[in-house]
């Protein structure tokens, strides 16, 4: 019989928690370790508590705190490395001269989006916007920003985590248990309509233009299919038909004109150096922030024991 309050007792009552705690999945096997595992009232009390598990003895019982604080010292240190190593990762040349090279590869999307739309003139918008946040919106559409990011955010996912992956995988970290879906920052989008905005006057001025040409070319064949057939109502406009013809044939020179300065004003919006390596550091360091965030959820698996192994010290 066991004093009641006694030793036995609240060792019983432990063992009791441990059982609820499991639920359905107990234990395979429990150890026992530590000095007080030699009472055979220990043995007992786990074969009580775990009717479905192995019990078995700790052979050098007096070694286990030592090994216990080595495992949890080793743990700790792999840990601490691999937290280290995912966050050194922004410091690595070709992380960010991935990044690098995605961001000016989404510039020149953006601006090729645009330029092909100012031509094409595939914009219902007839007057300019005066608002900031209207021009903002307005570009945005029109470089087609959202599908060039959602774009940008699959490459750097592609080419960024498979650098994460190998360090999970020099801590015995299987791949799918690193998974990551980047956010992009609005920094991204914010820049290149920044570099835009400055020359968007030009740009709309141009492409008035050629909206203009556009509807007196309307005109002039119209002109043209009245006056064709009959050559005497020509000859009777006279000085003055020459002159309407001449008036609407001019935006033939001044068309190729616009075109010529939407093609120029875009070729030369360049993103700014300083402003690229600014975005690098910025995009780096968000992306390793969400990289740290997923290593905080995987790091059990750095150092991680047997699940159907108990160890009663």
């Amino acid at each position: 019989m066991r004093d009641r309050g006694g030793w036995a007792e609240r060792f019983a009552g432990v063992l009791a928690e441990v059982r609820e705690l499991l639920g359905a999945d107990g234990p395979e096997l429990v150890v026992l370790t530590g000095g007080g595992s030699r009472m055979p009232v220990v043995r007992r009390l786990c074969l009580d508590a775990f009717p479905g598990a192995t019990v078995e003895n700790d052979t050098d019982p007096s070694l286990s705190v030592t090994r216990g604080l080595a495992s949890v010292g080793r743990h700790r240190v792999n840990v601490a490395r691999f937290r280290r190593d995912i966050q050194t990762l922004k410091n690595r040349p070709e992380f960010g001269e991935k990044i690098r090279a995605g961001l000016l590869s989404a510039f020149d999307e953006a601006r090729n989006t645009l330029l092909t739309r100012l031509l094409e003139r595939a914009d219902d918008e007839h007057a300019d916007p005066q608002d900031e946040q209207d021009i903002d919106a307005l570009i945005r559409r029109l470089t087609g920003m959202d599908e060039v990011l959602a774009r940008l955010r699959v490459r750097l996912n592609t080419e960024l985590t498979p650098m994460a992956l190998d360090i999970c995988r020099s801590y015995d970290i299987r791949d799918d248990r690193f998974t990551l879906d980047l956010e992009l920052p609005g920094i991204i989008g914010t820049a290149i309509g920044a570099r835009i905005r400055p020359m968007w006057r030009t740009l709309r001025a141009a492409q008035s233009v050629l909206r203009t040409f556009e509807e007196n070319g309307h005109v002039l064949s119209t002109v043209v299919r009245i006056l064709a057939p009959g050559t005497k109502m020509l000859m009777k406009l006279g000085a003055a038909g020459a002159i309407t013809a001449v008036a609407l044939g001019l935006p033939k020179a001044t068309e190729a004109g616009a075109r010529k300065l939407i093609r120029t004003t875009l070729r030369n919006a360049e993103l700014d150096p300083a402003e690229v390596t600014s975005m690098v550091a910025q995009v780096a360091e968000r992306i390793t922030a969400q990289m740290d965030d997923r290593a905080q959820e995987v790091e059990r698996f750095v150092s991680e024991a047997p699940a159907s192994v108990t160890s009663v010290a």
